[in-house]
């Protein structure tokens, strides 16, 4: 029986080529502890973490979940310097995993950070079908001179009964606050003076709720003197190059010279000075692509002026125009070396190409000469222990492209590690997780060492069937979501640790039988399973699980009374209701934002607590 395996959480499918020996050893690196997000939207998020020691930059990996098509995407930020790291050109309603890993000055690295998740909220189409909500319109914000407080004001919505209103501090870590207003005005208070902020406001009706309507405002703030230097207020700018924008601005009366700040993504932060009283300056030496934002203010010799408003402007890639031959010149040369006289060398293909000529060289005289009809070839025979040059050309029916830009890699001698900081541990831990009747998660512990892990599943026939072939996964973290397992079939799975050096032996396997319905519990060998009903358990069952609108949950016991709660991520009460044991009572989530939350119940001295997820 042929079955098709989707894997929902995203892998890591291919490892970056990088100039590095195929070693890493865990030494005195510590692992990232405390890893978050936060400000997650349709389209981004940003990712906070805790400093480790000794850390010198981090490397962040964030993947999809459940990707369509089947290919995950993901995205890897490596060499970060700085504590956090926002995300942009998200997916709506797609759920994300990340891990961080530390590097350290003396080039060692920490193991994982433990694995976090978010779920990008849907876009708003609003609810209710023909009887729903109207949107809020002439959204208006007044601060008050302090710029602490202010008032909301906005066109009230025919038939609402209150307003959500949700406020966060943009460019902060400040956790989003949220409140309900019964008028079409609302004061807001504890503000931070000169600041912005994003509202948003969504109008609740008896038949529904409405589209959310999204609005910036900067509140005020007391300005400090300018000692009779007047403030810029006409600012412009226009991309030079790939690395450089023009910016002007108006005369200000008394100005002895000019100062710009620019910033842009990963904390780049630069000052430019004018050159006397001109009043335009090239800003130079920008990282690359990307929205930056820019400010001038006017330097007087009795005082500075206050700065301008911040306004933005886009520095794109440049188009690069190909030779006149016709054939491209190859780019993005990586190379990853295999060990100390071999190493594969991967490049951007080029269109119309039929082959290429790859040359290796070194200083002391050495010359490879290869080629080859892909865009990668292994270079096998190098000298060792050397550093080397290696530049390609595309050979093209039309024509021979130019040579590209030397890249240059070394090679090292095989370092020994002591075994005790090489082995490579079979992992232990194995458990099973039942979403439904078909999606259940795998998981166990981190073995040290690790660069991956190879998963086999087996499907366990029945008498006078013939077993299904086994299914091979692979996986850069410690547990992997499976999706397509038949209902009530029975299953086993093993896995074993790939290391840098070589791999684990195999697991015992581990068996567990799907469910047959969804508020079956799943039958597993391992007593890790936390999908096994114990005596203990007072949540019997939560379907269907992710839930779409109204979602059963099913208590056990005989007798006694006492409190269900659904818990947002943030820990904040969403809603709350008495239950009795034993009974299932169906809970209305439309009203609730896509995401985890947990279900919470408390009968007398017992409490237990499962996951739900709301899409």
């Amino acid at each position: 029986m042929k079955k098709i395996f989707t894997i929902l959480l995203a892998n890591l499918l291919l490892t970056s080529l990088i100039l590095t020996s195929s070693s890493s050893v865990f030494a005195q690196c510590s692992t990232v502890k405390d890893i978050k997000s936060t400000a997650v939207t349709p389209t981004s998020a940003a990712i906070y973490w805790s400093p480790a020691s000794g850390a010198k930059s981090y490397d962040l990996v964030v993947s999809q979940v459940n990707p369509i098509p089947l290919v995950p995407i993901t995205f890897e930020y490596k060499g970060l310097t700085v504590l956090k790291q926002l995300l942009d050109k998200l997916t709506a309603n797609t759920t994300y995993a990340y891990t961080v890993k530390t590097n350290c000055a003396d080039g060692t690295s920490s193991e994982l950070s433990k694995l976090g998740e978010f779920t990008t909220s849907k876009e708003n189409t609003g609810t209710g079908g023909t009887n729903s909500c109207g949107s809020v319109k002439e959204l208006k914000f007044v601060s008050d001179s302090l710029g602490t407080s202010g008032t909301l004001n906005w066109s009230a919505v025919t038939g609402a009964t209150s307003y959500k209103i949700t406020v966060q501090q943009i460019g902060t870590q400040v956790v989003v606050n949220n409140y309900t207003a019964t008028s079409n005005t609302f004061k807001l208070t504890a503000l931070t003076a000169k600041s912005k902020y994003l509202v948003k406001i969504q109008a609740i009706c008896p038949s529904g709720t409405g589209n959310s309507t999204a609005f910036t405002f900067e509140t005020k703030g007391v300005s400090t003197p300018t000692s009779g230097c007047g403030q810029v207020k006409e600012i412009a700018a226009s991309q030079k190059d790939s690395t450089s924008a023009s910016i002007k601005w108006n005369t200000v009366s008394g100005a002895i010279s000019y100062e710009v700040t620019v910033s842009g993504a990963n904390a780049f932060t630069k000052t430019y000075k004018s050159v006397g009283t001109a009043t335009t300056l090239l800003a130079d030496l920008l990282p690359g692509a990307g929205v930056y934002t820019y400010k001038v203010r006017a330097i007087c010799a009795n005082g500075n002026g206050d700065w301008s408003k911040t306004s933005t402007f886009t520095i794109k890639k440049t188009i690069v125009t190909p030779p006149t031959t016709g054939c491209g010149t190859v780019k993005e040369i990586k190379v990853l070396v295999k060990d100390s006289v071999t190493a594969l060398i991967a490049w951007k293909s080029i269109t119309g190409a039929k082959s290429y000529e790859i040359e290796v060289s070194d200083s002391l005289g050495f010359k490879l000469t290869l080629t080859s009809i892909n865009a990668s070839v292994t270079a096998s025979g190098l000298t060792g222990n050397g550093f080397y040059s290696v530049k390609i050309k595309a050979i093209c029916t039309n024509g021979i492209g130019e040579w590209s830009k030397g890249t240059s890699f070394s090679t090292k001698k095989k370092v020994v590690v002591p075994p005790s900081t090489t082995t490579c541990t079979t992992p232990t831990g194995l458990s099973v997780k039942a979403f439904n009747t078909t999606t259940a998660q795998l998981s166990w512990n981190v073995a040290k060492n690790a660069v991956s892990y190879e998963i086999e599943i087996e499907e366990i026939p029945t008498t006078g069937t013939t077993a299904a072939p086994i299914i091979k996964l692979t996986s850069k973290i410690p547990t992997i979501i499976v999706d397509n397992f038949s209902a009530g079939k029975s299953y086993k799975f093993r896995v074993k640790t790939i290391c840098a050096a070589g791999s684990s032996e195999w697991s015992k396997y581990t068996d567990f039988k799907m469910k047959s319905t969804i508020s079956e519990k799943i039958e597993s060998n391992n007593n890790n399973n936390n999908n096994v009903l114990s005596s203990s358990d007072l949540i019997r069952a939560i379907y269907p699980n992710p839930s779409h609108g109204e979602v059963n949950i099913v208590l056990n016991g005989k007798e006694g009374e006492g409190n269900l709660m659904i818990v947002n991520v943030l820990g904040s009460v969403v809603k709350s209701i008495s239950v009795n044991a034993g009974e299932t009572r169906q809970i209305d989530t439309n009203d609730l934002t896509a995401g985890y939350y947990f279900v919470k119940v408390k009968i007398g001295d017992k409490t237990d607590t499962k996951r739900l997820m709301v899409q």
